[in-house]
């Protein structure tokens, strides 16, 4: 392993919130959702729900304070991906009805998962004396920036 003693390394987790190209997690379950379509949703699976535009402004601010090794920059909770999806459903005024709590394994996924990808956020939160907005603020604000195109169930 090549050690690089000037690198800031940021390892996150479950990244949501407008973006162009409308991929993300959030995006893909609102889409099928508002289609009719059954989404499977892995029930087992813990993570830290990263809201974008928060990754972004803590990530400059890293390195702007020239902070350095590998710190976990996520979201303020841990929360089951089911239970995310229920949320961001509820957040966008969106039937959850669909939306179906599997196994990682039932998902015969082509990479593997990890189940407790959960990130211990400490270092985050002592050098930038705050921490990133938990789960359904940060929905909410992702649905006040898409009002109007995405955002809303009119």
């Amino acid at each position: 392993m090549v050690e690089i003693p000037r690198a800031i390394v940021i390892r996150t987790s479950v990244v949501y919130g407008p973006e162009r190209q409308a991929k993300n997690f959030v995006y893909q379950l609102l889409r099928r959702c508002r289609a009719g379509e059954t989404v499977r949703v892995p029930a087992d699976q813990l993570s830290s729900p990263t809201y974008n535009q928060d990754l972004a402004v803590a990530s400059v601010e890293l390195a702007e304070r020239e902070a350095l090794g590998l710190i976990h920059v996520a979201g303020a909770e841990i929360l089951g991906r089911y239970a995310f999806a229920l949320l961001a459903c509820r957040v966008f005024g969106v039937d959850a009805s669909r939306v179906e709590p599997v196994t990682t394994a039932a998902l015969n996924q082509r990479a593997p998962r990890p189940l407790r990808a959960g990130l211990r956020i400490d270092t985050a939160r002592r050098l930038l004396g705050a921490t990133l907005r938990p789960a359904e603020a940060g929905l909410r604000a992702m649905r006040e920036a898409l009002a109007g195109d995405f955002g809303t169930s009119s």
